[in-house]
């Protein structure tokens, strides 16, 4: 049988899915009771922190782009 190397991308992305598994399989409360450790957390904020610093960027060059700046306040 031949034996494919994974790449540490693929082990994280698995981690990841299995936490998901865990967290989801209860239902809504598995959300709630599911207790995230302050790595997840870090991350998490990270994640957010960068998609509205990039929402903030994005919005400011559609501000400036004269083809939309008429429909933009």
């Amino acid at each position: 049988m031949l034996k494919l190397k994974r790449s540490p991308f693929h082990s994280v992305v698995e981690h990841e899915m299995e936490t998901m598994v865990k967290v989801l399989e209860h239902g809504p409360l598995g959300i709630i009771e599911y207790k995230f450790y302050a790595e997840e957390i870090a991350n998490a904020n990270s994640t957010v922190k960068k998609a509205v610093e990039n929402w903030k960027r994005n919005e400011i060059i559609e501000r400036n782009r004269p083809v939309l700046k008429d429909y933009l306040n």
